[in-house]
């Protein structure tokens, strides 16, 4: 029910991947953890998105590995490339036709990109 009420925001990718009643169940544990201790954390991490951090992104200057599904609803592509615009040393890496989930496939795919891109 709750990855049905969803589905607005997941791409064909997403919905594809949660088929697998595997990968429905991780991301629905996923899901209950992070409210296990209610609304609350969930709520204020949604709140910090938007406020002032006290520093600017372009003051960042360590590396910073983007990753991103081209077809993402959560965060749109357009976001990942905001970041690697205003991110003085950033390299973005996008996947065609993947949303948000894909991560969760591909976790070795990009721990090996980032191993030999540092």
């Amino acid at each position: 029910m709750f990855i049905k009420s969803l589905d607005s925001s997941l791409c064909e990718a997403d919905r594809k991947l949660l088929q697998n009643p595997e990968m429905a169940a991780f991301f629905q544990d996923d899901v209950i953890e992070a409210f296990a201790q209610g609304v609350r954390g969930p709520a204020d991490e949604a709140i910090l998105l938007y406020k002032d951090w006290g520093f600017e992104l372009g003051e960042i200057n360590v590396p910073v590995h983007i990753i991103h599904g081209e077809d993402e609803k959560f965060a749109p592509l357009t976001f990942g490339m905001y970041l690697d615009k205003t991110l003085p040393n950033s390299t973005l890496k996008t996947y065609s036709e993947q949303g948000h989930l894909f991560l969760i496939t591909t976790f070795d795919e990009i721990f090996d990109w980032i191993a030999h891109h540092n």
